[in-house]
């Protein structure tokens, strides 16, 4: 068996297949901003592809044909991405323990049909607006408008452009965010069925982000297509794991993030919380401060084995070592109130030390995971170059201890729970 990420190697058709879509897909990506540039030149009259055209119609069927190249490019990539993680593969062939299938029963959409296309049509709207805005700085200057004023009106609609293309990213995402299903009461699930997401509401907004696309900043694809979030890329990176993976929902949340599917629970949560943990696969836990994350940071500890949880650190080392210090007082807090009532002593596990910070793209800066005595383990994400995706092919390389010990650990038990 493979000890290491790079010792596993995937079936070399596949591995061939996948490489070459990943290069394919990068290059399209490139060809598409390519052609959106080339409009511009043509409208700028640096180039003139169709003499006699008129300027600003083949400039923008120029925009449009960037727009959709990009995209087709990225499903490329992100089909190739997925399709060569060795963590998948890894399981595939030796994992040999299956779990029995969830059943949720009935899922809501609480947003209508009629929001949905509202918030589309907003969307659709300002992205063209926000196209034909920025285009117009290349047309010719009014007449009687010198230099200064023109270069200033310039400027007006490259900032109008932009804010329209972020409000119509808003737009699209609350349209998508609208149409997605929830589990609308607390259901009890097959052991081992589900891999179990707790993390801080509060953190939603951050990993509902769009991620950057080929190292690009957030603008350029938000132009170009609705990037994946951060928390899309996460739910794909562990369905090595099982699926599907399964979140607390916000309660009375309307629209929820589109990736990981969201439970609603009653107001007396812990009790549903803590079973849900108890017959999780997987538990995977985003560290925060949240007085709710620190109850969930010391149940999942006492209730799980250690190679059934992982967490994810989103926080630089300075506010990590900050969030160390509140969690081993909040533990121990924990561990005196579970003997005073039970007799039961505890003693909680100590969270690793954090490497030093460097720059990433992803807010996810590493993952925790825990040998069969609890020794902890801090895991910095790798760097991890196009065409590949930063995020996927970065946690499919820090997820390859954590799915080591967690394969060993199921062939042991005989189960894919407890």
């Amino acid at each position: 068996m493979a000890k290491r990420w790079e010792d596993h190697s995937l079936p070399s058709n596949l591995r061939a297949a996948a490489r070459s879509n990943l290069y394919i897909g990068m290059i399209s990506c490139l060809l598409g901003v390519g052609i959106t540039v080339v409009g511009y030149m043509e409208l700028w009259s640096w180039v003139d592809l169709l003499p006699g055209s008129q300027s600003y119609v083949v400039q923008m069927g120029f925009v449009f044909l960037g727009i959709y190249a990009f995209q087709q490019g990225e499903r490329n990539r992100w089909r190739a991405q997925v399709a060569s993680s060795r963590l998948s593969d890894y399981r595939r062939l030796h994992a040999g323990i299956g779990a029995a299938e969830p059943v949720f029963g009935p899922q809501v959409i609480r947003g209508t049909y009629q929001e949905y296309t509202k918030w589309f049509a907003v969307g659709a709207v300002l992205t063209s607006g926000g196209v034909f805005t920025v285009s117009a700085c290349f047309l010719p200057p009014p007449e009687g408008l010198g230099p200064a004023g023109w270069w200033a009106l310039r400027a007006f609609f490259v900032l109008l452009g932009a804010f329209n293309l972020i409000v119509a990213k808003n737009a699209f995402r609350r349209a998508v965010r609208l149409r997605v299903g929830v589990i609308p009461s607390f259901t009890p699930l097959p052991a081992g069925s589900y891999v179990l997401y707790l993390r801080n509401f509060s953190d939603d907004p951050q990993l509902a982000k769009p991620f950057p696309m080929l190292g690009l900043r957030p603008l350029i694809p938000g132009l170009f297509m609705l990037a994946r979030s951060e928390e899309e890329r996460l739910e794909t990176a562990l369905r090595w794991a099982g699926s599907p993976m399964i979140a607390v929902g916000v309660p009375g949340e309307r629209a929820p993030n589109n990736g990981i599917l969201r439970m609603q629970l009653p107001n007396d949560w812990q009790a549903p919380v803590r079973k849900l943990v108890r017959d999780a696969r997987l538990v995977v836990l985003v560290l925060g401060r949240g007085a709710g994350t620190l109850w969930e940071l010391g149940e999942v500890m006492r209730e799980l084995p250690p190679e059934r949880l992982v967490l994810v650190n989103p926080m630089k080392r300075a506010k990590y070592e900050e969030f160390r210090s509140v969690a081993r007082e909040a533990l121990h807090a924990q561990a005196d109130e579970l003997e005073r009532t039970t007799g039961h002593r505890w003693t909680p596990p100590e969270l690793p030390d954090p490497p030093a910070d460097r720059r990433t793209p992803s807010r996810v800066r590493g993952i925790i995971h825990w040998s069969r005595d609890w020794k902890p383990t801090y895991v910095p994400l790798p760097r991890v170059l196009p065409p590949e995706d930063y995020l996927l092919g970065a946690l499919d390389r820090a997820l390859w201890a954590p799915m080591l010990q967690m394969t060993e650990h199921e062939r042991r038990v005989g189960a894919p729970h407890g």
